[in-house]
């Protein structure tokens, strides 16, 4: 497919996120628990569905954003089913096809909801510099980063090449993600250094600061993250803590208890609904707060891209009786 164009009714010519996360076509099966080295555990069920990238994209759209697919899609069955996909969202592509196919994940989901995934990568992990390049850019758009695509050098170096050239009126958004532990150092710097917006779990947050050898995610600010970037931390069923700017000091915005059934693409979920709140211009408190309204409701649901819509999330808020005032408190603990 030619460079830009839609696959849906997504207009190139508006403001777009711009996720250059991978998409796989995703195996989720439901386990008692993780099968011991060397032993099997049956799965009570399993079917494909759309994952890993798709999530944010999906989360974005829901909200009425025009979002945009920056990853390769290839010509096999795979590609298919995740064009299929974006199609049903209204997701266009922004990169040509590729000669192969998709890559496929299996997510062993326990009983109490959490989450472990194996991937076996497609054409998704080798990106052309060239293609991102063709990629028009303006004002008010804004591209997503997954830290699971820095694990593969040939994929993080072509991310970060371009990266680095994008114009300052695009705004970057870098998730650490789940691979946070295995990804070089020197290529984590290199993005976070580069992003207007970092965002984590608190089970992220640890292990960053394990592997940079601080004590708290503030310390990395002037080091590694830049003083006026701003950090997001997703701490589950009690929300989310935020810092807008090294000197501005952290708040807390709590969430909805919901009942845990799969985390699967829970984290992606509040990402893409924050994003498209900045986009439609929601001040940083707001978008975290619909948000972590969408992540609650998308926890409580089996499978990946369970986003509430815009208008779902604006019903929960009104049956709620929920606002920012009572939702929002300063934070003094550590993070």
């Amino acid at each position: 497919m030619p460079e830009g164009e839609s696959l849906g009714t997504n207009e190139v010519a508006a403001p777009r996120l711009i996720s250059t996360a991978s998409v796989t076509l995703t195996l989720p099966m439901r386990v008692p628990h993780l099968p011991a080295e060397g032993t099997s555990v049956t799965a009570s069920s399993s079917y494909a569905l759309v994952g890993d990238g798709f999530v944010v994209l999906s989360a974005a759209a829901r909200q009425g954003v025009h979002a945009s697919l920056a990853s390769p899609l290839g010509t096999g069955a795979n590609s298919h089913a995740v064009r299929a996909a974006l199609i049903e969202e209204g997701i266009s592509l922004a990169m040509p096809d590729m000669v192969g196919d998709t890559g496929m994940s299996i997510s062993l989901i326990q009983s109490d909801g959490l989450m472990t995934t194996v991937r076996s990568p497609g054409v998704e992990a080798d990106p052309q510099l060239s293609d991102l390049r063709q990629i028009p850019l303006k004002p008010g758009d804004v591209v997503y980063v997954s830290g699971l695509d820095l694990v593969s050098k040939t994929t993080s170096s072509v991310l970060i090449t371009w990266l680095k050239e994008l114009p300052h009126h695009v705004t970057i958004v870098f998730s650490l993600g789940g691979a946070v532990d295995v990804i070089p150092l020197s290529l984590l710097t290199a993005v976070i250094k580069v992003a207007d917006i970092v965002t984590m779990n608190m089970a992220q947050a640890e292990v960053f600061k394990s592997r940079m050898m601080i004590e708290s995610i503030w310390a990395a600010r002037g080091q590694i993250i830049r003083n006026d970037a701003v950090i997001v931390a997703r701490y589950g069923k009690h929300g989310s803590v935020f810092q807008s700017q090294a000197d501005q000091n952290p708040v807390r915005i709590h969430s909805l208890k919901q009942s845990r059934v799969d985390t699967t693409g829970v984290g992606d979920t509040h990402t893409g609904v924050m994003i498209a709140g900045l986009m439609q211009g929601r001040e940083l408190p707001e978008a975290i707060m619909r948000a972590n309204i969408a992540a609650s409701v998308a926890v409580s649901k089996f499978g990946a891209a369970v986003c509430p819509t815009a208008i779902e999330i604006d019903q929960l808020i009104a049956q709620k009786g929920l606002s920012l005032e009572n939702l929002t408190e300063s934070y003094t603990g550590t993070l």
